[in-house]
């Protein structure tokens, strides 16, 4: 019995110190990119919004992907230039337990779409079209950036904009779909 609680205790304190050691370096990654990150991971607040253009979505139909909710809109010069890295995030990661929830505040559909056809945007684009999803999520000042992890917890957030398809950020959403992956086997 000895010979076989061994191995498996040894294998157990392997499991935490990788996770222990990833968690650290997320923290890390993400701090560095200007992130807050949440020393104790909470819920992320459901909601359902139209998609533009197509159904309602709901943001609990996502659990099991890494989730990077951005609030933004039309008019916002900060938020219309970080759209160019966010597509090209999307572009990268899309299919690989991830998924870009834009959320447009107090805008029209037509707005919305127009832009996406402008800058030839593929991400979905969500419609607050009163701000009650922007004040549940305490939204001061656009852009705003959540990232939340597969189930539904939110790791970490950010005002204002960086390059969203850099390295380090792709390496910190990185760790967060091993997590999944890891969970998944």
């Amino acid at each position: 019995m000895k010979i076989i609680t061994i191995p498996i205790f040894l294998i157990l304190i392997f499991f935490s110190s990788v996770t222990v050691f990833a968690q650290s370096e997320l923290k890390s990654l993400l701090t560095n990119e200007g992130f807050n990150v949440q020393e104790q991971r909470t819920s992320a607040a459901d909601f359902t919004l139209k998609q533009a253009g197509g159904d309602n979505v709901s943001l609990s139909s996502y659990r099991g992907k890494v989730v990077f909710l951005n609030f933004w809109t039309t008019w916002c010069d900060q938020c219309r230039m970080e759209v160019f890295s966010i597509e090209r995030l999307y572009q990268k990661l899309f299919g690989e337990f991830f998924e870009i929830l834009a959320v447009e505040i107090l805008e029209s559909e037509i707005q919305a779409t127009n832009l996406a056809e402008e800058f030839n945007l593929t991400f979905p684009m969500l419609l607050d079209l009163k701000g009650d999803i922007a004040t549940l999520y305490d939204v001061r000042a656009i852009p705003t950036t959540f990232l939340i992890d597969k189930k539904g917890r939110i790791v970490a957030s950010i005002v204002g904009t960086i390059e969203w398809d850099n390295d380090t950020f792709i390496s910190a959403v990185r760790i967060l779909m091993e997590e999944i992956s890891a969970a998944n086997r």
